[in-house]
């Protein structure tokens, strides 16, 4: 995969075709690996980098910008899970179609994750409605084929399949009989030529029908939660729990690896690699910073539209599976934890936000107080707050008063061969466990399970930000009816 770091990238000259085209073939690696944080880096340098370079490009400036807008466009489309929720809002009414055409079905994966990035399900709820409001308001061309219906023949924006839809199965959740009735027997299916205009439509159906469900309801929760039962690892998601083996892991992850480097034959893993992309993505763990919730939406929409989009999100019409709501309840109750210390964190970060103003290095004093202070509370908004503002991994890696404390611990608890292990590699999954239990359960005095419980919210708020290394960090075991850490 070509490397454009941001060091790079101020070197280029970009009125040089063979510049472009570098970046296109990079801009595709981003795509196909899905690598979310290199293609927000380089959504946010390009366009500073054009206007830093303007005197330089001169009368080619708006040439330049007007080549490099496609590349900048689909970096964004990959990058959405660290976009913010206000960005993600504007790009759903402005570019849905690029987005969609960028990503496919990941979509529904990355915008999942922003609604996830909100500890409430309550907070969820509102922000999937200003989403929906924002795909109403979308008038770009979805299909080439014009809406035929009843009334007649209609332009095929996002705006006007969303109101035919709607029009079809009603405001409410539909269940996929009903969801797959129109999309094989409605008049304005039928009226498509194309397999690709049939696919955009099915692709925007279920973005929309998603937005529908509450996150209060077993089938609305996107929440992805690691599980083990006995041997056996699943994932709980939409209510569903689902078996993912475990037994060819290490298989998979050579396979992932390989492919990434270029090694693999397309023609004969490629079904093989993209059943691992999809797996990994069941798992989840698509997390990202936390922003706070705009639950004023001042976006104008006309009468029709405003009326369907405020209705409130009524129950789901599809049922889970009946053999297993009861242990996806207690799973999910497990993870959502208690309202009130999610509510007390919540605060804790609006207040070290504003003393720190979300500078690291302020917020890693706060972390030291709160430790100090044997405060869970402020410790876990200070780890959050660090996640997001992508620092944790560099604080475990370079700063010296946090390793010259874990190098002298570790070496009295476990031996010099791992004090080495942490100094070649002192941001590994390994390490991040053992600095979360350490903090969590030997300062604080948590549980193990409690500290657990905390391990795999966090390691979720990682892998969002690009690390999915740290997706498992923690997992909810069954048989003992507790979260427990990864060995």
């Amino acid at each position: 995969m070509p490397n454009i770091n941001q060091k790079k990238v101020k070197s280029f000259d970009y009125t040089k075709p063979e510049t472009l085209k570098e970046h296109e073939r990079y801009v595709e690696s981003l795509v196909t690996f899905d690598d979310v944080r290199h293609a927000y880096e380089l959504f946010k340098n390009l366009p500073k980098i054009f206007e830093d370079s303007k005197s330089e490009l001169g009368s080619r400036y708006d040439e330049v910008v007007a080549q490099y807008q496609i590349i900048i466009s689909q970096a964004r489309a990959v990058a959405l899970p660290l976009l913010s929720n206000t960005e993600v809002v504007d790009l759903l009414r402005t570019d849905y179609v690029g987005v969609a055409n960028t990503v496919g079905d990941v979509l529904l994966d990355k915008l999942e994750a922003k609604i996830i990035s909100h500890f409430f399900p309550e907070d969820r709820d509102v922000y999937k409605k200003r989403l929906r409001q924002s795909l109403a308001l979308n008038e770009q061309l979805l299909t080439e084929n014009s809406i035929q219906s009843s009334t007649g023949e209609r332009k095929p924006t996002v705006v006007n399949w969303i109101k035919d839809y709607t029009s079809s199965v009603g405001v409410g959740p539909a269940d996929e009989v009903v969801m797959a009735e129109y999309l094989t027997q409605s008049s304005a299916i039928s009226g498509l030529q194309s397999e690709a205009d049939r696919d955009a439509v099915r692709l925007l159906v279920k973005v929309y029908e998603a937005l529908k469900l509450s996150s209060l309801t077993m089938e609305g929760a996107e929440q992805p939660i690691s599980v083990r039962d006995g041997d056996v690892h699943k994932v709980l998601r939409h209510g569903r729990l689902e078996d993912v083996p475990r037994e060819d892991e290490t298989v998979q992850k050579v396979l992932l690896w390989m492919d990434k480097k270029g090694l693999l034959d397309k023609k004969v893993w490629g079904k093989s690699v993209d059943k691992i992309k999809k797996r990994k993505r069941l798992v989840g763990h698509r997390l990202v910073s936390i922003d706070s919730v705009e639950k004023d939406d001042s976006t104008k929409m006309n009468q029709n539209t405003a009326q369907t989009m405020s209705e409130p999100l009524p129950a789901p019409t599809s049922k889970p599976d009946p053999a297993k709501p009861d242990v996806a309840s207690q799973i999910q109750a497990a993870y959502a934890g208690d309202p009130k210390i999610l509510t007390a964190i919540d605060t804790a970060v609006e207040k070290i936000n504003k003393v720190s103003t979300g500078e690291p290095e302020k917020i890693r004093q706060e972390f030291y107080r709160a430790v100090q202070n044997k405060d869970f509370v402020r410790t876990f908004a200070t780890l959050r707050l660090l996640i997001e503002a992508d620092d944790l991994i560099n604080f475990m890696s370079v700063d010296a008063r946090l390793q010259k404390f874990l190098t002298v611990t570790w070496e009295k608890q476990y031996g010099s061969g791992t004090v080495q292990a942490y100094k070649k590699e002192p941001s590994s999954p390994r390490f991040i466990v053992m600095f979360l239990r350490y903090v969590l359960e030997d300062r604080l005095g948590q549980s193990k399970a409690k500290a657990a419980w905390s391990g795999a919210r966090l390691g979720n708020l990682m892998a969002a930000r690009g690390h999915p290394e740290y997706a498992g960090l923690a997992y909810y075991d069954m048989e003992a009816g507790e979260f427990r850490w990864q060995s």
